[in-house]
């Protein structure tokens, strides 16, 4: 392991965070030479020119993403971040927009994801520069402006620029992510309108904010119901179950809540989906025969309560990355069209065009629209791979803890190319508040990422230096 003084650029590292988290980079309307609105585009500029005065070689890509670059030769070693985030949300106890340190702990929206993994990656490689190495591939530091979104940033560089020979993206966890699960999200509509009086229906739906977010509230105005009779088969439906169910009269209508534990939707067991009970919920109400209804019943057919696709035979997995899961992300209906997401994240066992073909002929049978939102191949680097062996060694070095590999259902970057990982910044399943309030890292952790890629930066692309 090469020691590189960290804490002597630690003011400098912070000083240039501070002004990153400034940014709100959230993805907004398209203007030119900025495709994914000025924040995201005002963030690449910042980081391009913190690159520029370090004396390395930097390019702006049309504002999709840019890099900064040095060392020579064929083959190029990447490390790839990105600069968008997620917005702030509500629940913070400090500004989400200004870099804010309470003990050990900096916090801002994008510090961890993936701000601060960005800068440490930036001051990895001056490190390395300062420290007189001489690169023998061209080490290429990439910033996405589109990773939370559509990943257009990332077929514009495949559109624009050859494959780098291997990729660290500090975007996952440690020690080493090198399989990720498929993802497949889907929108499932209908056109629907308002049946007659006299009979309940659904008058409208409202639930979930993401496909890729287990809805912790669900909503549902019913018309024609009698407001006692709902209530005592929602207290009898209750009885076990994980969620809660509320019924009340407003308006000569009847409303039921259902509630439940919001998580991330690739992994649906840590979150109790309020939308699949309240589904299950409709499911045993008398209701009319109308379009709504019927896609409801459809949902609680296929879905019911489960995440495992088991009703639509699509229940599987592997020792690598686990079992499919499927999640109800969103059910929305106005009185014109009913519509739904599903996020599906599939084993590597599996492939994705069929798992897309058994939701859609599923689907199409109860006369549902399928179209995709997104869809995102399984990735796997072997672990006797050249890349997947030197960060390990890499990791044990710095840390004096076992590399393992591991699996994420989530996705990163890393998926993007053939040679390519996740490599930091914190042990996976390490809470920092990611896309919820109060994000943070802790200052720690921040310095530790920046020399653990520095010394990966060495290991993969340095000549040897007698020292």
């Amino acid at each position: 392991m090469v020691h590189f003084p960290v804490e002597k650029i630690k003011g400098a590292l912070v000083s240039d965070l501070g002004g990153l988290i400034a940014i709100e980079s959230i993805k907004g309307g398209a203007e030119p030479q900025k495709p994914f609105g000025p924040g995201p585009e005002e963030a690449l500029r910042y980081m391009l020119e913190k690159a520029e005065k370090m004396g390395l070689e930097t390019k702006n890509m049309q504002g999709y993403l840019g890099y900064a670059q040095a060392g020579e030769g064929e083959q190029m070693l990447a490390l790839l971040m990105h600069l968008d985030v997620v917005p702030a949300g509500d629940g913070w106890l400090s500004e989400p927009f200004s870099l804010c340190m309470k003990g050990d702990k900096l916090y801002g929206r994008g510090i961890a994801d993936d701000k601060g993994p960005a800068m440490a990656a930036l001051y990895a490689l001056k490190l390395v520069l300062d420290a007189g190495y001489r690169l023998n591939k061209k080490v290429r530091l990439y910033f996405g402006c589109d990773e939370e979104s559509g990943w257009e940033d990332i077929a514009y560089l495949k559109q624009h620029e050859k494959e780098p020979d291997m990729v660290i993206s500090p975007d996952g966890g440690f020690p080493i992510v090198n399989r990720e699960k498929g993802l497949l999200e889907l929108r499932l509509s209908r056109s629907a309108g308002i049946v007659g009086q006299g009979a309940v229906y659904i008058r409208s739906i409202d639930a979930g904010t993401r496909p890729n977010i287990v809805p912790d509230v669900a909503s549902c105005r019913l018309g024609g119901a009698p407001v006692r009779l709902i209530a005592q088969m929602a207290e009898v439906f209750a009885e076990g179950i994980p969620a809660k169910i509320e019924v009340f009269g407003e308006d000569g209508d009847v409303l039921v809540r259902s509630y439940g534990v919001a998580a991330h939707g690739a992994r649906p067991h840590l979150g109790v989906n309020a939308l699949s009970y309240l589904v299950a919920f409709l499911n045993v109400l008398p209701l009319s025969e109308g379009a709504a209804e019927e896609f409801v019943y459809a949902l609680a057919k296929y879905l019911g309560t489960e995440y495992d696709g088991e009703r639509l035979g699509l229940a599987a997995e592997d020792a690598l990355t686990g079992p499919l899961t499927l999640n109800l992300g969103m059910l929305k209906f106005d009185g014109k069209e009913i519509w739904a997401t599903l996020d599906c994240r599939y084993p590597i066992c599996m492939e994705g065009g069929g798992v897309e073909e058994k939701l859609r002929e599923a689907f199409s049978k109860e006369g549902m629209k399928v179209e995709r939102i997104q869809a995102q191949p399984s990735h796997y680097v072997p672990e006797e791979s050249a890349l997947v062996s030197a960060l390990k060694e890499v990791y044990e070095d710095c840390t004096g803890q076992k590399a393992q590999c591991m699996s994420t259902a989530g996705v990163t970057y890393a998926r993007a190319f053939r040679e390519s990982v996740a490599f930091g910044p914190l042990p996976v399943g390490k809470e920092n508040g990611k896309h919820g309030p109060n994000e943070f890292l802790e200052m720690k952790e921040l310095l530790d990422l920046t020399q653990i890629l520095a010394n990966a930066i060495v290991k993969l692309a340095a000549e040897p230096q007698d020292r």
